[in-house]
């Protein structure tokens, strides 16, 4: 279990942990759950390690031969540092720099750490309805820009509860940006967590049917990659479980998602 992960990192010498050993890495589909699940683990369990610098813990990732291991990795790095913020005020960032840390991590863990970044920059915020126009402000100033459709992307994973118990203010929170050509990363950020919570794909397909009739398709492809990744269904099964959609027009595309898409869907989190 991820507890048991972190309990393991934080029993080792920190002169002397070699992360690579930590897991298994013979797995070559990176969408097996409990693999990539396991080097997010050790991130988190880094953190603690190395208390709280993320610095010295996410160096420990680059250990790792395989790029998605890496990301995984290092999504836990930051996402640790993160929640410890939420629950405590404290972590690894800088009063006079919002975007720290993620304006000094190399550039590969950039999208990480500015995936997770949303959590730290809404509670500074106070954490209100009006604190996602701030967030959304402080998203689009990141620099290089390449970095802020993964801010977004995050800003929606925030959004899961909510995507819950009122999928429609989840959107229109999402469509609060001022960056239109970013709305869609914090769709998928919102259903993607929204899925990774719960393992009905109900509440998933209601949110979709839910959306601007751009993002619909989209949505359905995420929706059927993770039937496929994580359900691992029969044919039947998946157009069982497909059907399920209020939006019938899209079944097709839940059924037919894959790999060969455009969607990048087949990891749920930012590579």
């Amino acid at each position: 279990s991820y507890f048991e992960l972190v309990h393991r990192v934080l029993n080792i010498d920190k002169y002397e942990i070699k992360v690579a050993d930590l897991c298994p890495i013979d797995q070559e589909n990176v969408n097996w759950m409990h693999e990539r699940d396991c080097f997010h683990g050790i991130g988190h369990g880094l953190t603690k390690l190395y208390n709280y610098n993320t610095t010295a813990a996410v160096s420990h990732c680059d250990e790792i031969m395989r790029p998605w291991a890496q990301s995984a990795c290092s999504r836990g790095v930051f996402m640790e540092n993160s929640d410890y913020f939420v629950q405590t005020g404290k972590g690894d960032f800088d009063k006079k720099e919002i975007y720290s840390p993620c304006d000094k991590t190399i550039e590969k863990f950039a999208p990480q750490c500015y995936y997770t970044h949303p959590w730290h920059l809404l509670e500074t915020n106070n954490y209100s309805y009006e604190s996602y126009d701030n967030t959304f402000a402080q998203c689009d100033n990141i620099s290089p820009d390449k970095f802020v459709k993964y801010c977004y992307d995050g800003i929606g994973r925030s959004l899961e509860y909510v995507g819950f118990r009122d999928p429609d203010e989840a959107i229109k929170i999402c469509y609060q940006g001022n960056q239109p050509a970013y709305y869609n990363d914090c769709l998928k950020g919102t259903v993607k967590s929204m899925l990774k919570q719960d393992s009905k794909t109900g509440p998933a397909f209601k949110f979709c049917s839910l959306t601007d009739v751009g993002f619909r398709s989209e949505c359905h492809k995420i929706v059927g990659m993770w039937i496929k990744t994580f359900l691992s269904p029969s044919l039947q099964e998946l157009e069982r479980e497909c059907s399920k959609t209020p939006e019938i027009d899209y079944v097709t595309d839940c059924i037919n998602a894959s790999d060969e898409t455009n969607v990048q869907a087949s990891v749920f989190e930012p590579m």
